[in-house]
């Protein structure tokens, strides 16, 4: 945890000595753009750890506040920054393109008012995000298998981020659009909470109602882990999910349900379970195997020991600037075949880490359906066969005939 609040300290500095940089070039040689601009980045560093003080003497509405103004102050700063740093690449190009060809400089962009028009950008941009992190949707996949028996419904819900920023409201649209899929299976694959968890037990009593035919389970992801395990396991418990720890679980219809805890564990807790090469199943030509692992990497020497595997973490990219993070994930968003009888489904996400923004990656809850392999080539050929054998017999009828 000290990791991630050394990575925000550095973030946060590095981004407002850019932004002192930025300012500069539009208004050059004024010493109390500086100042102000340092003056915030004291306090938006203090913000974070304020807020954590507040959550843990339990002043939730005190930390929630403080948290609303710091997380999409930065992802707003993040993005200026971002949009400044390609102009000043713009303008650098075409510099150097004009000592061959002085046309170009007639497009350099002058700082002010680019700037200006940056700023703008931001602003728009922030309202569309916030707009579209509410508008949470049901996507829909097809996963087909000789393994499958019959037609199972699997509703994965991920990274919702239930904690100081994500509440009620956003839960209880998200339980609006679980309740109308039907589904005969719910499973979670990570980072369900996030933060303190002593305010959630409300919201963990809205989650149980929900009771599918076939049960609902739950692996660990890395926030979890941040909440604190016990608390994190017992609220899941409570919200009606079994968590599977480096286990398999056999449900009926064929499923072999696999779970493994987050890496992240190792730093927190002594007896994380991540092989899953030690939890899955030895593989049967009659039954299916999900593997639920929360981030979207592939184990190789897994590979071929189940049929489907359900992640997220990557939230696709939330707010487009961070996803050169997921370069380092191979598993792009979506139903992804592995080789000819192996997948993975990557979830964009259910919630918002941070602040309650999306730009380009909406959220998701998604429907997988689970159908037997379709037997159309094999009947195909067959009645091409037979088709070709009545041609025969009518061909022999009429040089009989004749």
């Amino acid at each position: 945890m000290y990791t991630v609040w050394l990575r925000y300290i550095g973030f946060c500095i590095l981004l407002h000595l850019y932004l002192v940089h930025a300012l500069g070039l539009g208004w050059p040689g004024v010493e109390t753009i500086r100042m102000a601009v340092l003056a915030v980045c004291a306090v938006m560093l203090a913000m974070p750890f304020v807020a954590r003080r507040f959550e843990d003497a339990g002043r939730f509405f005190a930390a929630r506040t403080v948290a609303a103004v710091n997380a999409p102050y930065m992802v707003m700063l993040t993005w200026y920054c971002a949009l400044a740093l390609a102009m000043e690449l713009w303008n650098l190009a075409l510099r150097h393109a004009a000592t061959g060809h002085p046309g170009a400089a007639r497009w350099v962009l002058t700082p002010r008012p680019a700037l200006g028009v940056i700023a703008l950008i931001v602003a728009a941009a922030a309202i569309w995000s916030v707009y579209e992190a509410g508008r949470v949707r049901l996507k829909r996949a097809t996963f087909h298998s000789v393994r499958v028996r019959r037609t199972v419904r699997i509703l994965q819900i991920s990274d919702l981020h239930l904690g100081l920023l994500t509440r009620r409201r956003a839960l209880m649209r998200v339980l609006r659009l679980m309740e109308q899929t039907h589904a005969d299976l719910i499973v979670s694959t990570g980072d369900l909470v996030d933060g303190a968890l002593e305010h959630l037990e409300p919201l963990a009593a809205e989650m149980a109602r929900i009771r599918p035919r076939l049960g609902k389970f739950a692996v660990l992801g890395n926030h979890e882990f941040y909440a604190g395990i016990e608390g994190s396991i017992a609220f899941l418990n409570a919200a009606g999910f079994r968590v599977i720890r480096g286990e398999c679980v056999r449900l009926p219809e064929g499923i072999h349900l696999v779970g493994v805890d987050d890496p992240t564990g190792h730093r927190f807790d002594g007896n994380s379970k991540s092989d899953e090469n030690h939890a899955l199943p030895r593989r049967s030509r009659r039954e299916v195997i999900v593997l639920l692992k929360h981030r979207p990497t592939i184990n190789e020497s897994a590979v071929g020991k189940f049929d489907l595997q359900l992640s997220g973490h990557t939230h696709g990219g939330q707010i487009s600037t961070d996803k050169l993070v997921n370069v380092a994930y191979p598993l792009r968003t979506g139903l992804r075949h592995i080789d000819e009888e192996t997948a993975s489904y990557v979830s964009r996400g259910t919630g918002t880490w941070g602040a309650p923004m999306r730009l380009f990656s909406p959220p998701e809850l998604t429907l997988i359906t689970l159908e037997p392999a379709s037997r159309r080539p094999r009947n195909l050929r067959r009645r091409w066969v037979s088709r070709l054998g009545l041609v025969r017999r009518l061909r022999a009828r009429l040089q009989r005939k004749t």
